[in-house]
């Protein structure tokens, strides 16, 4: 069966079964990675130890989520800005 075969009888299907075929899908793909999961506990090591050097200084949530001294429609919030 071809994937647009596949998709066509998928789509005959109930919205239920649909949405179980979904979350079956998403969830298959939604694997842990040991190598990005790595990199990130070693970024939070990093961010932490420069955050305790002083190296930068924490922003309360509040400032950083309501606040526009740091989100901008183009990036995400930042939680840490270097002090200057």
């Amino acid at each position: 069966m071809s994937t647009q075969e596949l998709v066509s009888e998928a789509l005959r299907l109930k919205a239920e079964e649909r949405l179980a075929i979904v979350d079956a899908l998403l969830r298959s793909l939604d694997q842990p990675d040991p190598e990005i999961d790595r990199f990130w506990a070693d970024e939070a090591e990093r961010r932490l130890m420069a955050y305790r050097a002083g190296k930068v200084k924490g922003i309360p949530a509040e400032e950083v989520l309501g606040g526009n001294n740091c989100v901008s429609p183009q990036s995400r919030p930042c939680l840490f800005a270097p002090i200057l």
